[in-house]
């Protein structure tokens, strides 16, 4: 599956979707079109499916998975911050429970430390572009995901490619937006580690308007979907 965002009318229809499904959304309107398409992806799973999202600073898509009934849930990130942590006692309380309801670790996402098939969906929103080596993002992604596993992975796009200032540098980290041929690369990289789209490519990389404004660029949001195969012959 690969979709980009196309116009604002798709960020509104995502933003009324979520408040009728009564799901939080995300901060940032635009961003609520990638917890969407999230949702869109997992909503049928079994609710007992092992979670976990790569990058999961504010902690956007684990509540809102908590919020939809998942409740083996993970977050990783190189800095998990106290705003975090405290989101993550206040549930608790909200719950009457001793029982966090997702684990929050600190690491590096190329490296997580997880046992091989851990989990049976990773997700990865707005982290890629920070700098992350893809080549072991998505080595380590084919490692932790059971056969049968899904990657959804949302970044920074515009199909012609963008020039970023060098110098921003949000958390402390590169930002860049990837261009249409860094995507076909990363799509076909996924592929040498195993994971096929969950749906083949047509027109879905072309880009409409731009939705999205940082940094002194504009651009678009994209989102892929891979799934490891359930057998070494598959």
């Amino acid at each position: 599956m690969v979709k980009v965002l196309r116009d604002w009318r798709e960020i509104g229809e995502a933003n009324l979707a979520m408040s009728r499904a009564r799901l939080p959304r995300h901060v940032t309107c635009e961003k609520t079109w990638d917890l969407y398409r999230l949702y869109e992806l997992v909503r049928t799973a079994p609710r007992e499916s092992r979670v976990v999202d790569l990058g999961c600073a504010g902690l956007c898509a684990l509540k809102m998975l908590r919020t939809m009934g998942f409740s083996r849930l993970a977050g990783i990130d190189l800095s998990i911050s106290w705003r975090d942590r405290a989101s993550q006692l206040w549930l608790m309380w909200k719950s009457r429970t001793l029982t966090p309801s997702f684990r929050l670790r600190r690491a590096d996402i190329t490296r997580t430390g997880c046992p091989d098939g851990a989990f049976d969906i990773a997700v990865s929103i707005s982290t890629v572009e920070h700098g992350v080596d893809l080549v072991l993002f998505v080595g380590e992604a084919a490692r932790i995901l059971r056969p049968g596993g899904i990657l959804f992975v949302t970044t920074d796009y515009w199909s012609e490619g963008i020039s970023a200032d060098s110098d921003l540098r949000p958390y402390g980290l590169p930002w860049h937006v990837f261009d249409q041929k860094q995507i076909s690369d990363m799509i076909t990289l996924a592929d040498q580690y195993g994971l096929k789209l969950l749906e083949p490519r047509a027109r879905e990389m072309e880009c409409g308007d731009r939705c999205v404004a940082w940094g002194g660029c504009e651009y678009t949001f994209i989102c892929l979907a891979f799934r490891k195969p359930a057998s070494s012959a598959a």
